[in-house]
């Protein structure tokens, strides 16, 4: 998957040409605007995505580093790619790397406690306040639907299907904010204004 998306991003400028060649009239026009505003979207999401799983992954990594868990760049590292999938892997980031704390500091349960709990607020503030301010009100989708999408995807691909899930709902929304018939798909993804 990862190698059929790097073709598709190398190959994205041809593909716009390729649309103006084949629908050289209005329609084409039509597509191509469309197809742009698609890999817009989705860069931006990215980026917005890879800043805010950075800021994850160092604020982790600094706490474990402060408390002394030999792992610090590792956690940190586990947090920014896990901070990719929705809702879902900020969870599993705070588990594995709270289960590995132990290992280290076994019987004293202190420190992992510490690193639990200051993963919690991390997450919190910065997966509760800074992204859903940052990411949510640029993409406009319902949480739910991003919910399902994160589930659907996650069935269908498992991990990778989740890291694609907001992307492909971002697609969604907007093909069908251009086409006239899937105008209900559009109401159903985004939050009413």
């Amino acid at each position: 998957i990862f190698v059929y998306l790097l073709f598709l991003m190398f190959e994205r400028g041809t593909f716009v040409k390729k649309i103006s060649i084949f629908y050289p009239d209005e329609q084409g026009r039509r597509i191509t605007v469309l197809v742009k505003r698609i890999i817009v979207e989705i860069e931006r999401y990215l980026v917005i995505k890879t800043v805010i799983s950075l800021a994850t992954g160092l604020c982790v990594g600094l706490l474990c580093f402060f408390v002394g868990y030999d792992l610090y760049f590792l956690s940190g590292l586990i947090a920014f790619v896990l901070n990719y999938i929705p809702s879902i892997g900020s969870i599993i980031a705070t588990i594995i790397i709270t289960i590995l704390s132990f290992f280290q500091f076994f019987p004293n349960f202190v420190p992992p406690i510490i690193i639990f709990a200051g993963i919690i607020v991390i997450e919190m503030i910065i997966g509760n306040v800074i992204d859903p301010k940052v990411s949510g009100n640029r993409l406009n989708i319902s949480p739910f639907m991003l919910l399902v999408s994160l589930a659907f995807w996650g069935y269908v691909w498992g991990v990778i299907g989740m890291l694609f899930s907001v992307p492909f709902l971002s697609i969604l929304k907007i093909i069908s904010s251009h086409v006239r018939q899937l105008k209900f798909v559009e109401l159903v993804i985004t939050n009413p204004k």
